[in-house]
């Protein structure tokens, strides 16, 4: 029988040699779990294994929406490892350029940054991002940070960019340089609660140990996973903490308002004008609820970042992103399954 000493730090670790291939990484960072950190959990040694020959490194510090700070926190607090790994991994892809993108809102974050720069003798620029939602969706950021355009349903890899984020990059450092597996993440929690902050949390750690830490309010019942545009309201009772698990918000229906019932579309084109990616939300929409694969594929489904503009801005209040979500899922099914 496993019997804990009750005491939440690492025992002895045997460093392993340290890859020195960008195939030997990625191997090493399927070993040890690593993953996406920042929205869609996409393993990260598929990525670097499919990396090919970039010629541009690009970490993405764009935490963009409203009551996330995990990031922010990590990269005033362990700045060093971030330029540490981020050096290390420009050297074994034979990048030579390598930019963090973070938002001017985040004047703490970027001095952290630079000072880690200068102390380590980096070559790593630090790029001032407007502070502006979407900025860290995927396609804005190469635009901002390369002025290279990536193409609806096109990946970085093909068009000489490698992109990651920077809790992921973070947790790759610890991985090679520390021998750390990808265990834990740091997690936020707000909303209406009296100790809002941002915590280290394990990997699987139950909502209901985080919501004891976090206090909420006596009204404050339910919670809300990920931020107000790209998060979802926590169904389940007995839920754990995931790889993407940024932040917990307690009490999100008090802090905005609940959506009135849907309506018909007046064609009023906020959706279109909201989209960053320049699509048409309704006329997706309709092509969504009849399934037709011809017109999703004209109308370019495969081009949104689901970051929920349309749906924030449509005075119908129809489910355009949940809807783009649930028909990208079904398709993946349908070609998997």
């Amino acid at each position: 029988m496993l019997e804990s000493d009750g005491l939440d730090r690492w025992g002895p670790r045997e460093q392993a040699n340290i890859p020195s291939s960008l195939s030997e990484l990625a191997e090493y960072a399927m070993r040890m779990g690593l993953a996406g950190l920042g929205g869609a959990g996409f393993p990260t040694g598929l990525k670097l294994g499919g990396a090919g020959t970039p010629d541009l490194l690009l970490i993405n510090g764009a935490e963009c929406e409203p009551f996330l700070t995990c990031d922010d926190r990590l990269m005033r607090e362990r700045a060093a490892d971030v330029i540490q790994a981020a050096d290390y991994l420009a050297k074994l892809s034979g990048v030579s350029n390598t930019f963090i993108g973070v938002e001017s809102n985040k004047p703490e974050a970027i001095r952290s940054l630079r000072q880690a720069t200068a102390a380590a003798g980096s070559s790593v620029k630090i790029r001032t991002l407007p502070a502006r939602y979407p900025a860290g969706g995927q396609p804005m950021l190469v635009r901002a940070l390369s002025g290279r355009r990536l193409r609806p349903g096109q990946l970085p890899a093909e068009i000489g960019v490698q992109v990651l984020n920077v809790a992921s990059l973070y947790a790759l450092g610890r991985a090679v340089f520390h021998g750390e597996p990808l265990i834990s993440r740091v997690v936020t929690l707000t909303g209406r609660c009296k100790h809002p902050g941002n915590y280290e949390v394990p990997l699987g750690y139950p909502v209901n140990l985080l919501r004891k830490i976090a206090e909420p309010d006596s009204d404050a019942r339910d919670i809300h996973v990920g931020g107000p545009m790209m998060g979802r309201k926590l169904e389940e009772i007995d839920a754990v903490t995931g790889k993407t698990s940024s932040c917990l918000i307690f009490g999100a229906n008090r802090l905005w308002p609940a959506k009135g019932d849907e309506s018909d579309c007046i064609r009023c084109n906020r959706c279109v004008d909201a989209c960053p990616m320049a699509l048409q939300p309704m006329s997706l929409l309709e092509a969504a609820r009849s399934r037709n694969q011809h017109d999703l594929k004209q109308l370019r489904l495969d081009a949104c970042i689901e970051c929920g503009a349309c749906s924030q801005v449509c005075p119908s209040n129809l489910p355009l992103r949940d809807s783009f979500r649930a028909i990208k899922k079904e398709a993946l099914i349908c070609r998997t399954g």
